[in-house]
């Protein structure tokens, strides 16, 4: 006797050769529809994911172009001799592309020109603000071998700035 009707004489167990009841097609079916659903929105996401990169790349792109602009429009206005215009131009190239230090420095040289020293040495002190990178540099120093006989000490990672503090 072979297993199929064993279980059938046995009790009434479900076979393989029998068809799933009703409840198990639409339960089956709700399933396999809830994962197309996911797989589809999934998709959809993943899309706007990229169109929304394009659309920021495109965004700094445009941004780089009016700092560039803007840029040489302080250039040509400094060598006419218009300070005004220049620092003008150059705060608008400043603020549309801040991680240019170009438009910065161009407009601390038209501050320096302009006779605005205090202004200029801010935008300087401002430029040489702390990044991650140096507190990370500090750290992998007291982590290696050359600070082996550095114990108990206080590293104030600061970049000079507390030398400004009265």
């Amino acid at each position: 006797m072979d297993p199929v009707t064993a279980g059938d004489a046995a009790g009434g167990a479900f076979t393989s050769r029998e068809p799933l009841g009703r409840e198990d097609q639409s339960g089956s079916r709700f399933v396999h529809r809830e994962i197309v659903i996911l797989l589809i929105l999934a998709g959809v996401t993943v899309a706007a994911f990229f169109a929304t990169r394009g659309f920021a790349a495109s965004n700094e792109a445009i941004r780089r172009q009016d700092g560039q602009a803007w840029y040489a429009r302080g250039q040509e206005a400094l060598e006419r001799g218009d300070l005004e215009a220049a620092l003008a131009a150059f705060r608008r190239a400043a603020t549309k592309d801040p991680n240019d230090v170009t438009y910065h420095l161009a407009l601390a040289h038209a501050l320096i020109a302009a006779r605005q020293d205090d202004t200029a040495r801010q935008l300087l002190l401002d430029l040489r603000e702390g990044q991650p990178e140096d507190i990370a540099s500090a750290i992998a120093f007291l982590c290696s071998e050359r600070a082996r006989y550095i114990t108990g000490a206080v590293l104030t990672v600061t970049g000079g700035m507390d030398l400004f503090t009265f």
